[in-house]
């Protein structure tokens, strides 16, 4: 009754926003409440709440189940009104749920709904069938958290459950859980779950006992319409997940990262399930691989492996999705990913390059096919193919195609093409053409084409046509054409004038064309 008047004088006013307790062993019969914000609102004004346990004991003195500390909005109007504007940081207890059937009883030592910018710190809980329950709590840090004996979940962090709430209004995004050690899991559901909360790190995982959760971490979009992506880091799992020890149920703009993982038993070390499309996990510095571990994936999940060590003989893509590894686990609905799908880098990761090895990338003596560039050559399908520069030459189908400069013959499928400048010859379908200066015969479809010049030829639909200057032919639909872009022809009133001038500005030896407005045609100026 103490604690309990405590925590409600604490949301009174500002002078008693700090609760600290004894280092002494404290008996509760029934839940206590925190507080919810200041009984006296004023606008702009963020409460925040320090509760230190300062070491102290939590146990039950009854057989009773509950929340020992729980704050949970009416509705999402509640919490948006008053509850999410506050701050908690919550830390420094020891707590043991033990008693009665307290194992799938739904309590927890902290249920807390609605506030921002919280902090759950140095605790130390037994015997829960959930420890921490977060919901809509969007900046909090969890952290230096221990676990022995919890059922359900050690660390529960998700949008909110109550009306109102939604899995796109309620999330607890931007948040932190680092440095959890769980003990003992019993057979727990998930020992670290994250449900419909994006941008979540999950940093310093150690989950070990004696029974088999079904998952170690675990997370989940709820649906194929909400983004959620997390990075998890430096986890160490050495008891066997009956599905997977890391799981990820996400969709196709998700971008998923996991990096640092010590696993030391068989079992599905990853799993990933998409939800819709084709959602990214790039997995990193793995050191060791258990042998006759796997992975799991179900749907099309793009996988990338940097700096992963799977096993003797994996050195690519190739090697990566054959079956014959037995690295997937292909109970359905897990599939084996396609080649496609998967991008991997052996062990030793990144290496700066050496000249012969840039030359050479994706080079091989069947293809003729040289690439330098991000995504340079990426979906390529064609032969005796150079691309240099980002995306150049990317999806490109023709042979013999010459690309240089950002996306130049992108999406060509046409032959014997040399583009040059940004974007030059792409999707351009003519064979033997040659394009130089930015855009010059973009979407081009004529044969035998030469376009000198921005956007020259573009859209062009003409054969053997020769373009030269900014726009020169562009949409030009007529085939055996010269044509020169009208800025880089000069117009004068007739030959007299021209050669006034043209002379007159001092040309050198050569021959000036020029347009002719007295007879409308090309006349010129020869220079001796």
């Amino acid at each position: 009754t103490a604690i309990r008047f405590a925590m409600s004088l604490m949301g009174t006013n500002g002078m008693y926003s700090s609760l600290i307790f004894e280092p002494k062993t404290y008996f509760i019969n029934r839940s206590i409440e925190l507080p919810t914000g200041y009984t006296t609102f004023v606008p702009n004004q963020y409460p925040k709440f320090v509760i230190d346990g300062n070491g102290c004991s939590f146990k039950k003195a009854n057989n009773n189940q509950f929340d020992f500390f729980y704050r949970i909005p009416a509705s999402q109007t509640v919490a948006n009104n008053n509850y999410v504007q506050t701050s908690l940081n919550i830390k420094n207890f020891v707590a043991d749920g033990q008693g009665g059937v307290w194992q799938g009883s739904g309590y927890s030592f902290l249920y807390l709904g609605a506030s921002t910018g919280s902090s759950i710190e140095n605790i130390t809980l037994q015997n829960f069938d959930i420890g921490l329950r977060v919901e809509y709590c969007p900046g909090v840090v969890i952290k230096n958290i221990v676990t022995d004996g919890v059922k359900t979940n050690s660390v529960l962090l998700r949008n909110g459950s109550w009306g109102g709430a939604s899995i796109t209004n309620s999330g607890s995004n931007n948040a932190q859980i680092t440095n959890v050690i769980i003990k003992d899991t019993i057979s727990q559901s998930e020992c670290v779950s994250v449900i419909a909360s994006n941008q979540v790190n999950i940093e310093k995982t150690t989950i070990y006992g004696t029974s088999s959760p079904q998952y170690g971490i675990f997370v989940d979009s709820l649906t194929a319409a909400n983004v959620v992506s997390v990075k998890i880091k430096d986890t160490n799992i050495s008891v066997g997940a009956s599905v997977a020890g890391i799981y990820l149920k996400v969709n196709d703009e998700s971008g998923n990262v996991i990096d640092g993982l010590y696993n030391s038993v068989v079992q599905n070390v990853i799993g990933v399930e998409a939800y819709s499309g084709s959602p990214n996990v790039q997995v990193s510095n793995i050191a060791y691989w258990e042998s006759a571990a796997t992975l799991y994936n179900d749907g099309t999940t793009l996988w990338q492996f940097d700096n992963v060590n799977l096993g003797p003989g994996i050195i690519d893509s190739a090697d990566v999705v054959d079956p014959l590894n037995n690295l997937w686990d292909t109970n359905p609905p897990a599939t084996i990913p396609l080649v496609a799908d998967v991008e991997y880098i052996p062990v030793g990761g990144n290496v700066i390059p050496t000249l012969e090895s840039i030359l050479n990338f994706d080079r091989t003596t069947t293809s003729g096919n040289i690439f330098m560039g991000t995504s340079s050559g990426s979906s390529n399908t064609g032969t005796n193919v150079q691309g240099i520069g980002l995306t150049a030459a990317s999806q490109n189908t023709g042979t013999d195609v010459q690309a240089l400069g950002f996306g130049a013959a992108l999406l060509n499928t046409g032959d014997e093409v040399s583009a040059v400048g940004i974007l030059a010859g792409a999707g351009q379908s003519g064979n033997t053409v040659v394009a130089f200066g930015k855009s010059a015969a973009f979407s081009n479809t004529g044969n035998d084409v030469i376009a000198i010049g921005e956007l020259a030829a573009s859209g062009n639909t003409g054969a053997n046509v020769v373009a030269i200057g900014a726009s020169a032919g562009a949409a030009n639909p007529i085939s055996a054409a010269v044509i020169l872009s009208n800025t880089v022809l000069p117009s004068y009133l007739n030959f007299a004038t021209a050669s006034a001038a043209i002379t007159g500005a001092g040309a050198t030896t050569g021959t000036y064309l020029y347009h002719d407005q007295t007879t409308d045609a090309i006349g010129a100026v020869r220079i001796p």
